[in-house]
C-alpha cells in the first residue's frame, strides 16, 4: 500500500509538471490544448521584434560589407555579344550580297533569327532575403473580435414611429386595389375571373440611378470596429507560414556561423594581420572588434532560441497536426489512468484488510482457548515426567514458554 501511495504521488507530480509546461489547468485536456494556439500571434510578434532589431540589421550590414570587399560584387549584367560579332558580320555581308541577289530570284522567304547569343554573368547569392521581407512587412496585430452590441446600435433600420409609438399603418401601400362592383348577373357569374398578377416577361431591365442606388445602399450599413486591411502582409502572418519560418531560420543560422567565424579570426594569433587587411576599406570593417562581434552574436543567438523554442514548436504542432494533439492528450490521460488504477488497488487492499480483521476477530477466541490448553498440558507434563527420570526435575523449553 505504501508503494502504491508513492506511485500515485509520482504520477501526480508528472501530470502537474506536464500541465505547467503546457500552461493548462488539467481539467479538460483537449479543449485547453485547442485554445493554446491563440497565443501564437503574441509569440510571433515577439520573435519578429527580435529578428527585426537594429542589432540584427547591423550584423547583416557587416556581412554584406565583407561580401562586397571579398568578391567585389557588381550588379549582374546580361551582356549581348552581338556587338563583338558585328565587325565580322559586316565583312561576310559584302560577300553575301552577291549570293543573296541570285537567291532572291529563286526564293524570297524572309529569314527569322530568334536565337541571339548572350553572355551570362552569374549573380552572387542574395543572403537574408527572408529577414528583409520580414522587416518590410507590417508589424500590426489585427484584432478580429467584434462588439455586436455596438454594431446593432449603429445600424440604421429605416423604421420611423409616430408620437404614439406605433407605426403609421394608414400610409402603407399593400398593393391591393378594391373595385366597387355592381350587382352580379348570371353572365358575370359564369365568366372566368381574370387576375392581374402584375408580372411582365419583358427582357428590358431598367438601369438603377445613382440616387436610388445610394438610397438602397444607405438603408443598412453596419459599422464594424475592424481595422482596414491592406495588401501589405503582416509579420505575424508571414511567421505563421512554416516554409517562411524555415527560410528565416536558415538566414539566422547563416548569420550566426558568419559571426562565429569572424570571432575566431579576430581572436586568433594572426588577428592583427586579419584586421590590417581591411585598412582603407569600408569603415564598418575597420571598426569591428571581438567585443562588438560577441554582442551581435548574442543577439542572433537570442533570435534563434526564440524561433526554435519548444513552446513555439508545440503550439504550431497543436494547431497544424490533429494527430499530435491526440497523442498529447493520450499521454496526459494515461497518467490519470495510472493514478486511478493505483487508487483502485489501494481501495481493494483496504477492503481485504477489513475482511482479515473481521476474520481475526472471529478466530481469536479459539486461539485463546488453544493457548490456555497448551499451558495446562505443559504443566501436567512437567509434573508427570520427573518420576521417569529418577526424580530429576524436568523443564520443557522452547517457544511454548512464550505463549
Amino acid at each position: 500500500m505504501a508503494d502504491l501511495t508513492r506511485s500515485i504521488a509520482e504520477y501526480k507530480r508528472k501530470l502537474e509538471t506536464s500541465c505547467a509546461d503546457m500552461g493548462i489547468l488539467g481539467e479538460n485536456f483537449r479543449e485547453e490544448l485547442r485554445r493554446l494556439p491563440l497565443e501564437l500571434p503574441s509569440i510571433f510578434d515577439g520573435v519578429a521584434k527580435a529578428i527585426c532589431s537594429d542589432e540584427i540589421a547591423n550584423a547583416i550590414e557587416y556581412h554584406q560589407a565583407l561580401q562586397v570587399y571579398l568578391h567585389d560584387c557588381e550588379i549582374p549584367v546580361v551582356a549581348s555579344v552581338m556587338e563583338s560579332t558585328s565587325s565580322s558580320s559586316s565583312k561576310n555581308g559584302k560577300k553575301g550580297r552577291k549570293k543573296s541577289k541570285k537567291q532572291a530570284e529563286v526564293t524570297e522567304e524572309p529569314e527569322m533569327s530568334t536565337d541571339e547569343p548572350f553572355e551570362l554573368v552569374v549573380a552572387p547569392h542574395k543572403f537574408f532575403a527572408a529577414i528583409e521581407e520580414l522587416r518590410n512587412a507590417s508589424d500590426e496585430l489585427v484584432d478580429t473580435t467584434l462588439d455586436f452590441e455596438a454594431e446593432a446600435a449603429e445600424i440604421s433600420w429605416d423604421i420611423s414611429l409616430d408620437d404614439s409609438g406605433t407605426a403609421d399603418a394608414g400610409e402603407i401601400d399593400w398593393g391591393i386595389e378594391t373595385v366597387a362592383s355592381a350587382e352580379p348577373t348570371a353572365a358575370a357569374d359564369d365568366a372566368p375571373v381574370e387576375i392581374d398578377w402584375d408580372i411582365t416577361t419583358s427582357d428590358v431591365v431598367e438601369p438603377v440611378s445613382e440616387a436610388s442606388a445610394s438610397e438602397a445602399a444607405g438603408v443598412v450599413e453596419p459599422v464594424l470596429d475592424v481595422p482596414a486591411t491592406t495588401g501589405k502582409p503582416t509579420r505575424v502572418g508571414l511567421l505563421d507560414d512554416n516554409e517562411f519560418r524555415t527560410r528565416v531560420l536558415n538566414d539566422l543560422l547563416e548569420l550566426r556561423a558568419f559571426l562565429r567565424q569572424r570571432l575566431v579570426e579576430l581572436s586568433g594569433s594572426d588577428s592583427v594581420a586579419f584586421a590590417n587587411q581591411f585598412q582603407g576599406s569600408s569603415p564598418l570593417l575597420e571598426q569591428q572588434s571581438t567585443s562588438r562581434i560577441e554582442e551581435l552574436q548574442a543577439v542572433v543567438d537570442h533570435a534563434v532560441s526564440l524561433l526554435t523554442s519548444k513552446r513555439l514548436q508545440q503550439l504550431v504542432l497543436i494547431k497544424t497536426s490533429e494527430r499530435y494533439l491526440d497523442r498529447h492528450v493520450a499521454s496526459l490521460e494515461m497518467l490519470t489512468k495510472h493514478m486511478d488504477k493505483c487508487r483502485r488497488e489501494i481501495h481493494g487492499l483496504e477492503d481485504k484488510n477489513v475482511d482479515l480483521i473481521d476474520a481475526t476477530k472471529n478466530v481469536q477466541p479459539q486461539i485463546n482457548a488453544l493457548v490456555t490448553a497448551t499451558k495446562k498440558l505443559k504443566k501436567e507434563l512437567e509434573a508427570a515426567l520427573p518420576p521417569l527420570f529418577k526424580g530429576y526435575k524436568v523443564n520443557i523449553v522452547g517457544e511454548v514458554n512464550s505463549l
